[in-house]
């Protein structure tokens, strides 16, 4: 579940933050700038990550100590 976590976001959040405070920080250089170029390259692959991890959770066996705490 981390994985997916990562995957669909964690990262793109991160250079959003960024791109924000660098917006606010120091609004006449453009660093914000190159973030959001960043950021759209992030959103791309997060995407395709986030395909490809719905593949990979569905097969994987659940694990003993979630199943435990379910009552399963």
């Amino acid at each position: 579940m981390v994985v997916y976590i990562l995957a669909t976001g964690m990262i793109t959040s991160i250079i959003a933050l960024l791109a924000g405070i660098t917006f606010y920080a120091a609004p006449n250089t453009f660093v914000w700038l190159a973030l959001c170029v960043l950021e759209a390259g992030l959103y791309a692959n997060s995407l395709l990550a986030a395909l490809n991890a719905r593949v990979w959770i569905s097969h994987r066996p659940p694990d003993s100590e979630l199943a435990d705490s379910a009552g399963t």
